[in-house]
């Protein structure tokens, strides 16, 4: 349980790859499962950039749940913008609804925690 709260308070690349040193030093290699986890860091930062309150991932898309009040000067931001344009750009894939009174969008095709981690810094426009 100390290890998964320390992964969570990670808040850089530096302090992730300094954990997942001592990983490797405890453990041994990290299996693919570890790995998968060790990149939701970085994915739950560019979630937290987007304006997400709250991400999933499951049944091959991931949701964001976006701040609930409509006159908040996030939807007025650059970022907003840029998710409105991945979305019309990708309009197959993406769906932007509301949901007792929370905004949202629901991007398709997003089969694993890399996947995600791509399509949001695409969406964002951010080097990996």
């Amino acid at each position: 349980m100390l290890l998964y709260r320390e992964l969570y308070s990670i808040s850089t690349d530096t302090a992730l790859e300094a954990f997942r040193t001592r990983l490797i030093d405890r453990f041994g290699p990290v299996p693919a499962e570890g790995e998968a986890l060790l990149r939701i860091v970085p994915l739950r930062r560019l979630g937290r950039k987007a304006g997400a309150q709250r991400m999933t991932l499951g049944k091959s898309r991931m949701t964001l749940y976006f701040v609930g009040d409509t006159d908040s000067p996030f939807y007025g931001s650059e970022t907003f913008g840029r998710i409105i344009d991945y979305a019309t750009r990708n309009y197959r894939r993406c769906r932007l609804d509301e949901r007792k009174g929370k905004r949202l969008m629901t991007v398709t095709g997003v089969n694993s925690v890399e996947q995600a981690l791509q399509t949001m810094q695409v969406m964002l426009g951010v080097e990996s």
